[in-house]
């Protein structure tokens, strides 16, 4: 069975460079809705059992713009696993100005995960987000026969696929 992945379209904090966790959720920029449509396109014809989404209104309706255009009815699961990872006290402050503060932490987030450690913020560790998330994937894909598609988040989605395709996280 094939697994498919994709990230909700990009939002407000995404343009403004703002950390946009597990609780922070800006809305999708007006530009993400041609970008979804057309990714639902590029999909359509696949015969997907079912889409598995974060709650995330971000991931909500980047998940059903994309099936709004398919002929064929597939049922979308919400499912909290899916939320990105928690950022803690980064929720919703700008990126470049946490940079600062913790420069070496967020170096390690975006290119060494094996080596991020989030207490400094309070935020979430990757293995727990790995947990949850992966508790959500081996369950859909035991419990469907045709591909599935997942709908999420960047950091969460990216460190999962490493997981699954026993990559380092780097």
């Amino acid at each position: 069975m094939k697994l498919y992945f994709t990230r909700h379209g990009k939002t407000e904090w995404n343009k403004q460079h703002r950390f946009q966790g597990m609780h922070g959720d800006s809305p999708l920029l007006s530009s993400s809705f041609a970008q979804i449509q057309a990714l639902s396109c590029y999909l359509q014809d696949v015969p997907f059992a079912a889409v598995y989404a974060s709650p995330s209104k971000r991931a909500k309706q980047t998940a059903q713009g994309i099936v709004s255009q398919w002929e064929q009815s597939v049922p979308i699961f919400y499912d909290a696993n899916l939320k990105e990872m928690g950022y803690g006290m980064l929720e919703r402050k700008s990126i470049d100005k946490m940079q600062e503060q913790y420069q070496e932490t967020l170096t390690n987030m975006r290119h060494r995960l094996d080596l991020y450690d989030p207490s400094p913020f309070n935020g979430e560790t990757v293995s727990a987000m790995l947990e949850r998330m992966t508790k959500t994937i081996i369950h859909a894909s035991h419990y469907h026969d045709s591909p599935v598609l997942f709908v999420g988040h960047g950091a969460s989605m990216t460190a999962a696929i490493q997981f699954f395709s026993r990559k380092e996280l780097c």
